[in-house]
Parts: structure tokens; C-alpha cells; sequence
């Protein structure tokens, strides 16, 4: 049969047993099971409208219902200019980081300039970046993929693809991979924070944190 809610105002249904929904929007606190496949649910979003020295997303968040998460970011700018952005992961909700290892590629994107830089402490996003002209402001994301079990000297796997205006003019394409180095501590991830490297402030921008089902 057929259940015609199109005008039923405020009413809640806690069980409905249905082969398809042809429209409607789920509300946020809607769980959607892994056995419906993969898909991406959004957990947070934070706007920077004034200076903060970093963006954080904490252990009320990354929990151990997901596996892997993504952080969506658009319009992030800095205070001064020479912004070079990083992030670090932590397994006790921030009070420190635990030891990540990353190597990037740039592209120039409207220039012939490339290169591959390793051995680069925490993460890395971005460097050189145009910071104080808001229209110039960079964008991305980054995944983090946290191993199932704990203790095996692996906490975090981290990929990150971003694009910024350089402060010659240039604009720069970067592509972020990273590992966390002989973790022994057998606690899980659950934190991550977004940083400028020379400690400017974010004056602008927008993180939305999804989780992966999978």
C-alpha cells in the first residue's frame, strides 16, 4: 500500500517499512545504516567569521561509529600573508598530536613549476598561499582513514588535495599524503585541528566534517 504523509504536518513516523522513498529530506540525527552502501554524512559544520588560531573538530565527533572521515574546506584565508596550512591529528581530544609524516606534490596551474617534497612534519595542505586578499582565499579537502584495531603502530592514514593562489600570483595545485610514525599508545584518533604554520590566524572560512560510510 501506499502512506500519503505529503500534508500531515508535524507527524512522526518510528518505524515505516517501504521499498522506496520517492522524496523528503532526512533530518540530521537520521543514522544511515552501512548495509545501504557507501555514502558521506555530514557531522559538523564550522564558518570562521572572526580570528581564531585554529579549527578544530573534537572526540564528540570522530567516534568509533566511522572508520574514515573527510574535511570539506572553502574560503580559508589568514590574517598575513605567507600562509602555509597544515593539520595535526591527536588521540587524546587535542591535549597533544601524535607523530605524522607527510610528502607532497605541487603543480603550477597556470605556470610550468613542480616538485615533490618529503619528510614533511604533520600534514601539510598548502604553503606560500596568498593570505590576506579574501578572493584569493584556498580550498579542499582532506580524508583520514583510521585502521580498525588499535596498537599496531599505524593510528592514521591522511589525503589531502588542495588549490590556493601563491603570493607572486601564481596559483598552486597540492596533493598531501601522510602516515602517523610507530604508534604504540593503542588509543584511537579523535581529533583534528587545522593550523597556520607560522601562527597567523584564520580570519575566514568555512569546515564541514563527513564520516564515510562503508
Amino acid at each position: 500500500g501506499k502512506v500519503d504523509i505529503t500534508n500531515a504536518g508535524a507527524t512522526t513516523i518510528t518505524t515505516l517499512n517501504t521499498t522506496s522513498i520517492a522524496s523528503g529530506t532526512l533530518g540530521s540525527s537520521v543514522v544511515v545504516p552501512a548495509s545501504l552502501g557507501a555514502s558521506l554524512v555530514l557531522l559538523n559544520t564550522t564558518t570562521v567569521s572572526s580570528a581564531v588560531a585554529s579549527v578544530s573538530f573534537d572526540n564528540t565527533l570522530i567516534t568509533a561509529t566511522y572508520n574514515a572521515y573527510r574535511v570539506v574546506f572553502t574560503g580559508v584565508s589568514s590574517s598575513a600573508d605567507d600562509f602555509d596550512m597544515y593539520c595535526q591529528f591527536s588521540n587524546d581530544n587535542g591535549s597533544s598530536r601524535i607523530n605524522v609524516e607527510s610528502v607532497y606534490d605541487y603543480k603550477g596551474i597556470n605556470t610550468s613549476s613542480e616538485g615533490t617534497i618529503a619528510g614533511q612534519t604533520d600534514h601539510r595542505l598548502w604553503f606560500d598561499a596568498e593570505g590576506i586578499n579574501s578572493d584569493s582565499s584556498g580550498a579542499g579537502y582532506v580524508d583520514f582513514i583510521l585502521p580498525p584495531t588499535t596498537g599496531t603502530g599505524v593510528e592514521c592514514f591522511s589525503f589531502s588535495s588542495t588549490a590556493i593562489e601563491n603570493q607572486n600570483g601564481t596559483f598552486y595545485g597540492y596533493w598531501t599524503m601522510g602516515i602517523s610514525l610507530a604508534g604504540t599508545t593503542g588509543s584511537r584518533v579523535n581529533h583534528i585541528k587545522f593550523l597556520e604554520d607560522g601562527g597567523s590566524n584564520f580570519d575566514a572560512g568555512k569546515f564541514s566534517l563527513y564520516g564515510f560510510k562503508f
